[in-house]
């Protein structure tokens, strides 16, 4: 099976090709194939079938990663939200779609917060505290990710 190099576990060179081989004809992965070239989502058979169970058991608080400080569950939260999808179009339509700071109608459009909702929650659904940007102007902001600590902890 290795071609001329000196066999280990009877047809494998090593640990690395009998590994190897084994992925390539397990009957999980060869169905995910299967199913993954037939398909527009061609890897996410793949990623199911080498994922293996849910862990149940590091969701939530029980995970290393948890803090119970974090604010940006409940903004994703939030952002699923039909009312913040109204209001993320009712900006988009007061703005006339177009970016406020180089004013460009169209493209990759943002609804930026002006008061962060990371200081400002209450104001997450205020109509005026809103603005459309296209997305290279959102990231200069300093409301942008994370720059919204930092910005705001040195006033």
């Amino acid at each position: 099976m290795c071609g001329d190099k000196k066999l280990i576990y009877k047809q494998f060179c090593g640990n690395s090709c009998a590994g190897k081989w084994k992925y390539k004809n397990s009957e999980k992965v060869r169905q995910a194939l299967i199913i993954g070239f037939n398909s527009k989502n061609r890897g996410i058979g793949i990623s199911r079938a080498k994922s293996g169970k849910p862990r149940f058991d590091m969701r939530g608080d029980k995970n290393h990663n948890w803090n119970p400080e974090s604010k940006s569950s409940d903004r994703h939260i939030l952002m699923g939200r039909v009312e913040y999808k109204n209001w993320r179009k009712s900006i988009f339509e007061r703005d006339n779609y177009t970016c406020k700071i180089c004013n460009i109608r169209g493209g990759k459009l943002n609804a930026d917060h002006i008061k962060p909702y990371y200081y400002f929650p209450e104001l997450a659904l205020d109509i005026d505290n809103g603005r459309t940007l296209c997305e290279d102007c959102h990231k200069k902001e300093p409301t942008y990710g994370h720059k919204v600590k930092t910005q705001y902890q040195k006033l």
